[in-house]
């Protein structure tokens, strides 16, 4: 239990600046251990929901840990991410990382508990679970655009995030997702007052703001309004009407 106080006691709570300005914090989302890499061991990564960090779990992880054939045979990881950018970005973020992180504890491919990944999200972390396992295809992409990407005019770095972000394949390394109170279909919250004015106090980056709004010029006529008149926040996304979060409820699963 020490550790896992150490941990929480120096780490604070960032899921309000996350939420409100996201990237202002000058971290990038991240995936940590939360201890050191033990090979032969299952990952679980643990991907908390909105308006919170990766502390909202020490509590869950310390009682897990009292159970000794959960200790000899998982190791435990945490995802953060800040709450208010749109989950596609986080989703794309969890996937690079966790991939990168097998790449590099084991680049000769010998440890097959990597392989088999266990990815536990709560509220919206769990729709960033459900991308990790699901196909995109074009589906994403056709529901808030109504051109091909191959049309699309930007400079190579937005160009390069949108294919990211729409368009992925399931995570390779990730053999089984729980999902705890996850919004799946759409969260009541986002539709009442509530939603709206803590969407509007969302705000991304400038320099993002700018590349969205150069996007939105060059291609008039072609993106839906959900995106249409800035980058929408998670909060929007939640929304029952969103076109993005019926199209994740939809998509394919690995």
């Amino acid at each position: 239990s020490a550790s896992l106080d150490v941990l929480a006691q120096e780490s604070g709570r960032r899921g309000l600046v996350g939420f409100l300005q996201p990237g202002a914090s000058g971290e990038d989302a991240r995936l940590s251990f939360l201890e050191p890499y033990q090979p032969g061991k299952v990952p679980v990564i643990f991907v908390h929901g909105l308006l919170s960090d990766p502390t909202t779990w020490l509590n869950l992880v310390n009682d897990l840990r009292q159970h000794p054939w959960i200790v000899d045979r998982f190791q435990f990881w945490a995802f953060r991410y800040d709450t208010g950018q749109p989950f596609l970005r986080s989703a794309d973020d969890l996937r690079r990382q966790s991939q990168l992180a097998v790449y590099r504890l084991d680049p000769q491919g010998k440890d097959p508990a990597l392989r088999q990944m266990v990815v536990v999200g709560h509220s919206m972390g769990g729709l960033i679970t459900k991308l990790q396992i699901a196909n995109s295809g074009d589906e994403l992409w056709r529901a808030v655009v109504k051109r091909p990407i191959s049309e699309i005019k930007a400079d190579q770095r937005t160009l390069m995030e949108l294919q990211q972000i729409f368009f992925f394949a399931p995570n390779p390394f990730v053999h089984r997702v729980v999902y705890m109170a996850t919004t799946h279909r759409r969260s009541p919250w986002a539709n009442r007052r509530i939603g709206p004015l803590s969407s509007c106090m969302v705000r991304e980056p400038a320099e993002r703001q700018s590349r969205h709004a150069r996007l939105i010029a060059d291609n008039p006529c072609t993106f839906s309004p959900s995106v249409q008149q800035r980058i929408p926040t998670s909060i929007d996304m939640l929304e029952l009407t969103n076109p993005i979060l019926r199209t994740i409820n939809n998509l394919p699963i690995a």
